[in-house]
Formats: structure tokens, sequence, C-alpha cells
């Protein structure tokens, strides 16, 4: 193949009606009361630069190869993502394998399967995914030969900050940039690691990486992908007493400024994709085993009598749920039910230089550096790795081995949150294991 073509476009999927319930805290009660900013689905279509027999339309369908589609949204469960790969097959001919949808993880979204038990507004969802295929296909409408150049910023993401006070941060920004034969910039796909947990209230919001989104189409006039990192343990520092919008917007600048400044600067040093390959593995995850039945009966006795004893209040919500996760777990423990996960783990490598892992979990650094480091063993220069978390549905935190002793939420009291078995120490382990097979494969495939 000699270079590849690339389309980008994005759309909105902001709510049109009213009930939406938001997800990302545990004390929101009631649905939203308004819109802060608009939501986008966005995406980014490459394929061959060969053209296809047939109609317009069919002859671009069958050039895309891959697709990276992402929402403005906290992520979504297992049925939200079979709905969403579904629509994106049927109305553009993508099987799953040929798609990462990823999401933003944004806090302020419609409720998404992320925080078990809250109401989701189905109708929506059909909307988000007839949508995101309608953006895919008028991204491929825009597919024209490109060429593409990682611009790494030379600023630190400042304002994030680890809140598990463990050593651990990833503060890079970068970003790989697709380029027309006029040199114009055509899309940006990029990256950093931080939760986007400003917009605490009942509205709408797509948070700090709105940002970047203003931004990129007020300077390029394109769609800027925003690839959510390793930030499971990452959130933004914000000043005590400073309002909402403006927190938002002072970290947004901060992520902005970092990825578009290294935009500028690497204009002109775009370099032509040869190919892009690609693998997608539904792989068997080890979880925590069920405890014995008598056991976990113990647990849910206890759990319910803490959650009779509380009057109405936020704090009988919270006891609610911890109730409802072990009596779950007691009725799975009765049935003899087997706690492992099957999850989509997903590879995209152009020209074995640029690499995306598109993992299933919310990534903490480490292991966000522990995949990076197995694929650099593969060829792939530290730059040139994206590791992207909330990709192709979310299965809770991804609690890496060494932090199981720390314990804290991310390795217990997420997963709860979920309605998730919790990381047992094989879990990392498995899904590092799948990673390296994966970038054998396809390394091997090119040899």
């Amino acid at each position: 193949m000699d270079g590849i073509l690339c389309g980008f476009a994005q759309k909105e999927i902001t709510p049109l009606g009213d009930g939406i319930f938001l997800d990302g805290y545990g004390h929101r009660m009631s649905p939203a009361e308004g819109v802060s900013d608009p939501l986008y689905v966005k995406a980014a279509v490459f394929g061959r630069k060969e053209e296809a027999e047939g109609e317009a339309e069919t002859a671009r369908q069958a050039a895309c190869q891959f697709a990276i589609v992402v929402l403005d949204v906290c992520g979504f469960h297992e049925p939200i993502y079979e709905l969403l790969a579904d629509y994106v097959e049927a109305m553009t001919g993508l099987e799953p394998g040929q798609v990462a949808i990823c999401a933003t993880h944004t806090h302020a979204a419609p409720a998404c399967g992320v925080l078990d038990g809250l109401p989701i507004n189905w109708d929506y969802w059909g909307y988000a995914a007839e949508t995101a295929g309608r953006t895919i296909l008028e991204a491929m409408g825009k597919m024209e030969p490109c060429s593409c150049y990682v611009a790494v910023s030379d600023r630190e993401f400042v304002p994030a900050h680890n809140r598990r006070d463990r050593p651990f941060i990833d503060r890079r920004m970068k970003a790989l940039v697709f380029t027309g034969l006029d040199g114009r910039v055509r899309g940006i796909l990029a990256s950093a690691s931080c939760h986007p947990v400003i917009q605490t209230s009942l509205e709408l919001s797509a948070d700090y990486p709105r940002v970047l989104t203003r931004r990129a189409m007020e300077e390029y006039g394109v769609p800027c992908i925003f690839l959510q990192g390793r930030c499971g343990d990452i959130n933004p520092s914000v000043p005590e007493g400073m309002g909402i919008q403006e927190a938002i917007e002072r970290v947004g600048s901060e992520l902005a400024e970092g990825i578009l400044s290294a935009v500028d600067k690497g204009a002109g040093k775009g370099e032509v994709p040869s190919s892009i390959d690609n693998c997608y593995w539904k792989v068997r995850i080890p979880m925590k085993v069920a405890p014995q039945p008598e056991e976990a009966r113990r647990s849910f006795e206890g759990k319910l009598k803490e959650y009779l004893a509380q009057p109405w209040s936020l704090e009988k919500h919270y006891a609610f749920r911890e109730a409802e996760w072990h009596r779950k777990r007691y009725r799975s423990s009765r049935c003899g039910e087997d706690f492992g996960l099957w999850v989509p783990i997903q590879m995209l490598d152009m020209g074995h230089r640029q690499v995306f892992l598109f993992l299933p979990f919310e990534i903490l650094t480490s292991t966000g550096n522990k995949a990076e480091e197995i694929l650099g063993r593969f060829g792939y220069e530290e730059g040139n790795i994206f590791v992207v978390g909330y990709a192709n549905c979310v299965n809770g935190y991804l609690a890496p081995r060494e932090e199981l002793a720390v314990g804290g939420y991310e390795v217990t009291g997420a997963a709860h949150w979920y309605g998730l078995p919790e990381c047992s120490e094989e879990t990392e382990k498995a899904v590092l294991e799948a990673v390296e097979q994966m970038a054998g494969e396809m390394l091997g495939r090119k040899t």
C-alpha cells in the first residue's frame, strides 16, 4: 500500500429531551437540570489508498479499514457498547474489530452503565449510536491522502496530580497530527491523562476537554479527538474556592495550549504512513473469586443491617449501593458463578511507527507504564505509543497487583459502584500478557 487515506468529522450528541441522569458521581439522585456545554461524538477513519470499484459511497466504505470514535461520555457498560458497535456496523459496514469506540470519561454526561443501577435513557443511546454512525460516514466522505507526525508538548500537564498519593503520574501531552497534500491540518488525535471530574453539578458538560474541542475548531477548523490515557489515579488540581466554570476553563486551557502549541511546532514534519494494521481479541480476565456462600451471606447481612439503620439520606443511598453489591455477590456464590470477565482488547498500528492500545478499563498510571514498556520491546518508540483507556466498554478499574495491598477506592470501592467483581493478583497480569501476544502477532504479520 502506497500511503493511506484519512478523514475526520464531529457531530453534537447533547441530549434532546428531559429525564437524563448523569453518570460519574454517586451523590446525584435526580436528573440533569441543564446544559453547561455541548457533548460531541468525533470520528477519525483510515483506509486504503487504492480506489474501490462502484459508486462513491460504497467505494469509500470499502476503502475504510479502521475508525476511532470518541464520545463525550463517562464510558459504557457492555450492553451500550454492543448497541453502539451494532449500529455502527449496520450503518458503515465496519465490524467491531475495525472500530475503537472510546469515551473521554467526563463525569457529567448521560448515564451509561458505569455506575450500576442508574436509570439509562435508551432512546438517548439510540440517538448517540445513530449519530456515531453518521459521523463515521461523514469522515469517510472526507477521506484523502495524508501524512502524519507526532507532536509532543514541551510542557507538562501541571494541573494533574495522583489522588492516591502514589509516586506515579504521566504529565505528557501529545498528539498525532494528520495533514493533507497541501500541508494543512485535517485532524488531530490528542492524548493526556487526567480525570474530567470538575463538573460536579447537575449540568451536562464535556468538562475540561471542551476547551480543546473549541480551540481546535477556532484555530484549525478541524476536530481534535481527545484520547483519555492512564488517568485512573489522576485528578485535576483546582484552587480552593474557584468556581466550576472557571476551573474547567483553566485546566482545559492548560491542555489545549500544550497540545496545540506542539501541533504548531511540528508543522511540516509529516511522514506518509505506509500501512495500517489492527488486532481485536476477546480475552478472558480472571477476577477475585467469589467467597463461599456462608461467608457471602454474612457480608450481605452486615451491609443490610447498616442500610436499615440509616434514615432516608444520601448516606442511606450509599449504604444501599454497598448492600446491593454484597447481595448480588451472595446470590452469585450460591449459584456457583465464575467471576471472570471476557473483555475486548484492541490495537492499531500505523506503519509500525505509531501504535494505539485500546483497553476497556480505567487504567492507573503504573499499568499504562507497563503496557508502554511492553510495546517498546516490539520496536515502538516512547512518543509513538498511545495507551487509551475507556475503550470498547469500561470494566471498572484495572487494579495492579502491587496496589491491592494499598487498597482504597480504585481497588475495592469502585468495583462495588460498578457492580463488578474486584481485581485479583492475576487480573492485570492477564491483560498485559494479552497485550504482549497481540503485539507479537501484528509484528509477525510484518516479517
